[in-house]
């Protein structure tokens, strides 16, 4: 299922952030996040990759992401999931928050189980889109 046609011509970016550092540069996650693109008519993901970083700390890569989508270089940012933010799902929420603020939609690779549900329960999810985390900008 593509998205619209006038985003999937605009570059969009994928998110990933490891620790400890990952010398495969978290590959198998990179290549689930293209094939997803793809999936979904956009462009070939530009890579932020906070490697080595613990959620707790300084994301260097996700602040240049954000000031990335905030200049409108990216409307889409794929992510295998929200831990990619921080463990702790409310800071990972607020700090999605900031991607989504900035004028950024975070789109969550579909995982196996919420695939199983849609599949279950379709008038509950998007089949094929996975999960969207949208929050209302303020």
């Amino acid at each position: 299922m593509a998205l619209t046609s006038s985003n999937s011509t605009k570059p969009c970016a994928m998110y990933l952030r490891c620790y400890p550092q990952d010398i495969w540069q978290m590959q198998t996650h990179q290549e689930a996040l293209r094939e997803y693109a793809t999936h979904l008519g956009l462009p070939e993901p530009v890579l932020y990759l906070d490697n080595g970083v613990p959620s707790s700390g300084d994301a260097p890569q996700r602040d240049s992401l954000t000031e990335a989508v905030a200049r409108g270089f990216f409307r889409y940012v794929l992510v295998p999931g929200p831990w990619v933010f921080h463990l702790d799902p409310r800071r990972a929420y607020r700090i999605a928050q900031n991607v989504i603020t900035a004028g950024g939609q975070i789109l969550e690779l579909p995982s196996q189980r919420n695939q199983l549900k849609s599949e279950a329960l379709p008038c509950e999810r998007t089949p094929a889109t996975g999960r969207h985390l949208r929050v209302a900008a303020r």
